[in-house]
């Protein structure tokens, strides 16, 4: 009999005897009394086991795998409250696992195979999955107390600080808020304001760099004219205000206003082709689509044209202020494509195919560290981690060795433009020519075009 230990803690495991090293113990002492060989210890820390999918809980996952390929024939867990909390996910997982001959099995609460012992154990998930429900009731209700009496319960938001329920302002991350809203508020843009705040060395909460998403969810942010939303309510009087409400209206007038542009813009990417795949090569800005009107000999028409959209909202953040006229930038690039196909002697350029290779050799690194870990930990055997050592180091050199022939991306563009020339709409040709293309960079007189790998 071969068995797979599993162990888990989570944040509500308050109770001694339920660390990790406790149940292994117990489950180890039980597998050398009742002489079960230990394939390997699943060990899950900080997770809890409500989760209604095994993919929340990575060791798990893995477990499931494993027994998928019979190399045990038992798991064995401390309590079944380890195993799962929902009875949904248990019963199911455990279906799953008498089709590959698995049994689960608990050292503290042993039943017997009968009916009987079937009715005992669907009780005690029963009791399992009304425990965490519960305790995620009495959780809410409590917080909703204190909400009541004035208190936050969440983290403070950038801007304040949580002292014991009671939120007070800190005094210099107030100042960057007001200056988020006052540069929004005289036309800046998110982007400008996260330049601004970066290039000023401004931390964010995580002590990380500005986005602006970061920068639009603040300046929506209800919490800042001292207005705390809390399970789908408004509560006055908790947080002290940062921000008038007479500039916060401003600003969401402002909002607004630039989220119709936006839709309309979206618009946009049905009617022009190349438009979200053309980038400024300058600066990295995606190139827009402007508009010019002619009052020309030929009468009143309509030009539009690709420009720097950086340029357009600053001139000084990129100085490329070429533009180029959609049906022209469409025609060459289209040749482009096509000389790169035919002429054998054209490099092809392949999309960060270096970082790729440099973030995935990063990860092995990591992997092996962790295995190294996993044996001084006694979670692997020597033997498990010499194996799983080695297939690691096999990838790495793989990866080292790894090019991605120029003859497969050459196939994928001429399937492409077979395809390519099928398509009725914009939105298919712009479909068919992103599977293949990653980015198009714009230059003054030349176009760089890089390839999905």
């Amino acid at each position: 009999m071969k068995a797979a230990l599993y162990t888990r803690v989570s944040g509500e495991d308050q109770v001694d005897g339920f660390s990790l090293p406790a149940q292994i113990r117990a489950l180890e002492d039980y597998c050398a009394k009742n002489g079960v060989e230990v394939y390997k210890t699943y060990c899950e820390e900080g997770v809890s086991a409500k989760y209604s999918t095994e993919k929340k809980r990575p060791q798990f996952e893995r477990m499931l795998k494993d027994a998928e390929k019979k190399l045990f024939n038992l798991i064995i867990v401390h309590k079944y409250d380890r195993f799962a909390r929902n009875v949904e996910l248990s019963q199911r997982v455990k279906r799953q696992l008498k089709e590959a001959g698995v049994n689960v099995i608990s050292i503290t609460e042993p039943i017997e195979d009968s009916p009987i012992g079937f009715f005992q154990e669907g009780i005690l998930e029963l009791l399992a999955e009304y425990y965490i429900r519960n305790l995620s009731a009495e959780v809410k209700k409590g917080q909703r107390e204190k909400v009541s009496q004035g208190q936050a319960v969440n983290m403070a938001a950038y801007g304040y600080k949580n002292i014991k329920g009671k939120i007070e302002i800190v005094p210099e991350q107030a100042e960057v808020i007001k200056k988020m809203f006052h540069m929004y508020s005289s036309g800046h843009g998110t982007m400008e304001i996260s330049n601004e705040l970066n290039g000023m060395g401004i931390p964010t909460l995580k002590q990380g760099k500005w986005g602006t998403s970061q920068i639009n969810y603040i300046l929506k942010n209800v919490t800042y004219i001292g207005v705390l939303k809390w399970a789908g309510q408004y509560h006055i009087g908790i947080v002290p205000p940062i921000i008038d409400k007479k500039l916060f209206d401003i600003v969401q007038s402002i909002i607004g206003n630039r989220t119709v542009k936006h839709v309309k813009r979206k618009e946009l990417y049905k009617k022009f082709v190349f438009l979200g795949l053309l980038y400024c090569g300058y600066c990295g800005a995606p190139m827009r689509i402007s508009r010019v009107r002619s009052n020309g000999g030929r009468g009143n028409q309509v030009y539009y044209y690709y420009t720097c959209s950086r340029h357009r909202y600053d001139k000084n953040m990129c100085k490329f202020s070429a533009m180029f006229e959609h049906k022209e930038v469409d025609g060459v690039i289209m040749e482009t494509i096509k000389e790169i196909l035919y002429n054998t002697k054209t490099q092809v350029s392949i999309y960060n195919e270096d970082a790729i290779v440099h973030n995935r050799r990063q990860q092995i690194e990591s992997e092996l560290e962790k295995a190294k870990k996993a044996y001084f930990a006694d979670i692997f055997s020597l033997e498990e981690y010499a194996q799983e050592k080695a297939r690691l180091e096999d990838e790495l050199r793989i990866l080292e060795s790894k090019k991605v022939g120029t003859d497969i991306v050459r196939d994928k563009i001429r399937n492409m433009l077979d395809e390519y020339k099928e398509c009725k709409s914009v939105v298919e040709k712009k479909t068919k020519l992103q599977s293949v293309i990653k980015i198009i960079k714009v230059f003054e007189d030349s176009y760089s075009v890089e390839f999905h790998g």
